[in-house]
């Protein structure tokens, strides 16, 4: 089992005084950069400190993509994080598609101060930090933090905000458009209430909110059983009904301290595992970002409510598999800098670290009733905490900068949100309409976080019309899932001979080969490419090419397949050996829509074929060949 990273790729979090004027250039110098020719890049310097004493200043990558025709304005692009760098995840098609989306805009993107190429912050130690680094974090926090030194009180959502309108000024603009993105979109509410006239319209996907609590996932996981409802309906209810309530049980069940079973080490062997309740909350968290883990969760939770742990511990996993992410892409230092110095704690910036403890551990035991909505107390432990943890050993600045609050500007503004997003839910939306008088949603039904991509027509056509002045419809409906869950994989039945025993091998077969075609799909998503287990043992191996190698790989009892695959179109191809105490052995070759099996002087051939699926969504995320 590999410890699973921290949480600098999923955490989407989601400072009003008088702005010192920027001592920058009047004008950016744009210049061909990345090979595109219609792609420019500058740089535009700004002071380090607006707010304080702090002398220096930071230089932040500015990128635009001209457009072919006369601009109908300029567009402004922000990431989400807080951490991610902008030029890191747009590239010029992403810059080009969000232009024309809106028109014929002109779109502008910036590494923000402390990510990519805009005066990066890096503390190794922190952004190489696993779960098993957790009890170490404070230190860990600390150290980076003394690493920075005062610099690192400059990286607060207010500073990103005034960097915005740097920018605006710097591109000699009157008033822009804004694009944000989770944090993003954190960004973007706090420019036009900071900067009202220069706001032209916001786009708004998945956006954090502009009240930032150290309580970060509570919203979570209150509104976690409407959203597993949501994800397990039509096919997947039929298959495992009742599943939010099967899981907000079986959470409950193992609680803090857990169970054990049994789950696959590095080598394929079955070793002693526990199973936890934050570690099945995680997995909930990670289903509205990674769609293979919401197709195989409800029925791994189904067997975890039979008593069988290991599809939960597999699947717990091949999920925390995730590879340790560059600061160039994703800043763990500017994550902590940003969210530990937007945040009210319930300890004193000048607190030592054993008075944060006492301060936080209090808290923590005064929060009500229903805090965890259906989760019990146990739940506390991490998610509710979660921010205050990871800053327990940061030092806070004296004088927290608090965001602008009240009513917004009446622009057009369209916010986009995912029903089945944890992050920045649903009902999260409720205070920008609140704030802004014109601002309208549109839910993406049957999707998570940050669901705009040009995979979702519905939406884009949404964002289109919304930019023509046109009726924005209430919802879209949900497409078709990227990734299905694979059939159960039968065993053979006990006491089968003959043509009976090759028949039941071969279907044996097909679902191990089903299960496993599915189960590569996690790391993927996420960037991973490590081994991962069998149910019952053996291990998976990614090759190159789409193929995958599968070694002694059990997704049942009594039957372990081995051999290479791989994955042509939306199917599985290949040659594997079979063998085990259910099972003849044998050779199985999967082409042409059938499994054609040897076994000894038997020859026995099924008709279908297994699917491999996700080979668009694969294409997408630049995670297959």
């Amino acid at each position: 089992m590999r410890p699973a990273r921290l949480a600098w790729l999923v955490l989407g979090l989601a400072l009003l005084g008088a702005a010192a004027p920027d001592r920058a250039g009047a004008a950016l110098d744009f210049r061909p950069c990345r090979g595109s020719p219609s792609l420019d890049c500058s740089s535009l310097r700004v002071p380090l400190d607006r707010r304080g004493p702090l002398a220096g200043s930071v230089d932040l990558h500015v990128e635009r993509f001209r457009t072919a025709g006369e601009s109908q304005g300029t567009l402004v692009l922000v990431p989400g994080g807080p951490g991610q760098s902008a030029t890191g995840v747009l590239d010029p098609y992403t810059l080009f598609w969000f232009g024309t989306l809106l028109g014929d805009y002109e779109a502008v993107a910036f590494d923000p101060r402390g990510t990519g190429r805009s005066s990066l912050l890096d503390c190794p130690a922190v952004q190489r930090a696993d779960e098993d680094a957790l009890g170490r974090l404070p230190g860990l926090v600390a150290a980076c933090a003394a690493a920075l030194g005062s610099r690192r009180h400059a990286h607060a959502t207010l500073d990103h905000v005034d960097d915005l309108e740097a920018v605006r000024r710097a591109l000699g603009v009157e008033r822009i458009a804004i694009a944000g993105f989770s944090w993003g979109g954190r960004v973007a509410q706090a420019y036009a209430l900071r900067y009202p006239e220069h706001v032209e319209r916001l786009l708004l996907v998945s956006p954090a909110g502009l009240e930032q609590s150290w309580q970060a996932n509570g919203e979570a996981l209150r509104v976690a059983p409407r959203v597993l409802a949501d994800l397990c309906s039509g096919p997947c209810a039929e298959r495992a009904p009742g599943f939010a309530a099967t899981l907000v049980s079986v959470a409950n069940r193992l609680g803090a301290a857990g169970e054990a079973g049994l789950a696959a080490d590095r080598r394929g062997r079955l070793r002693p595992a526990r199973l936890r309740g934050l570690d099945l909350v995680g997995l909930v968290l990670s289903t509205d970002l990674n769609p293979a883990v919401a197709a195989l969760l409800p029925d791994a939770v189904a067997a975890a409510a039979r008593g069988d742990l290991a599809s939960l511990l597999r699947l717990r996993d091949a999920a925390g598999g995730s590879p340790e992410v560059p600061a160039r892409e994703l800043s763990g230092a500017l994550f902590l800098a940003t969210t530990c110095a937007d945040t009210a704690f319930p300890w004193r910036p000048a607190d030592r670290l054993a008075v944060r403890r006492t301060a936080l551990a209090r808290a923590l035991r005064a929060l009500p009733a229903g805090a965890t909505g259906l989760f019990g107390r146990w739940a506390l432990d991490a998610q509710q905490g979660l921010v205050a943890r990871l800053c327990l050993g940061w030092p806070g600045r004296d004088e927290r900068a608090d965001l602008p609050t009240g009513g917004g500007p009446d622009v057009p503004v369209l916010v986009v949100s995912g029903s089945r997003d944890l992050r920045t839910p649903l009902e999260s939306t409720e205070a920008v309409l609140a704030r802004f008088p014109s601002a309208h949603v549109v839910e993406a039904r049957g999707l998570g976080h940050t669901p705009l991509t040009p995979l979702e027509p519905c939406l884009a056509g949404a964002v289109a019309v919304w930019a023509r002045g046109a009726a924005v419809p209430d919802w879209c409906p949900p497409a078709a899932s990227p990734v299905a869950a694979p059939p159960t994989v039968p065993a053979p039945r006990a006491g089968a001979r003959g043509r009976e025993r090759a028949t039941g091998t071969l279907e044996a077969v097909a679902g191990t080969v089903a299960d496993a075609a599915a189960i590569r799909l996690v790391p993927l998503l996420q960037g991973g490419d490590g081994p991962i287990g069998g149910v019952r043992g053996g291990l998976l191996r990614p090759l190159d090419d789409g193929r995958f190698r599968l070694v002694d790989y059990a997704a049942v009892a009594g039957v372990r397949v081995s051999g290479v695959l791989a994955v042509r179109g939306d199917v599985v191809e290949g040659l594997v050996v079979v063998r085990g105490a259910r099972a003849l052995r044998g050779r199985v070759e999967l082409r042409d829509g059938q499994l054609a099996g040897r076994f000894g002087d038997l020859s026995v051939t099924i008709e279908g074929e297994v699917a491999a699926p996700g080979g668009p969504l694969l294409a997408a995320v630049g995670a297959a060949p």
